[in-house]
């Protein structure tokens, strides 16, 4: 499952039966271009595939990178201190 939250909390679901490939990964970033008028940010939390070739070029196309943006968010894990 793809899932992707706005901040206005309206949520777009994606379920696939096997693995999540580039081709997947990509239509969904297309579906949400389709639905939104503004430009995506969209977090991809550890995501290898997001560093595909076929998919950095999906994302350097002119008409794309006006509508949609992928980033990472740094992971940490939280220690108890003493």
């Amino acid at each position: 499952m793809i899932s992707r939250v706005t901040n206005r909390g309206k949520v777009r679901l994606m379920f696939y039966e096997v693995k999540i490939n580039t081709r997947k990964f990509i239509d969904f970033m297309k579906r949400l271009i389709k639905d939104f008028g503004r430009k995506i940010l969209l977090r991809v939390d550890n995501l290898k595939l997001r560093h595909a070739d076929i998919v950095s070029q999906y994302l350097a196309w002119p008409e794309i990178i006006k509508r949609i943006e992928l980033f990472s968010v740094a992971i940490f894990t939280v220690t108890e201190s003493g």
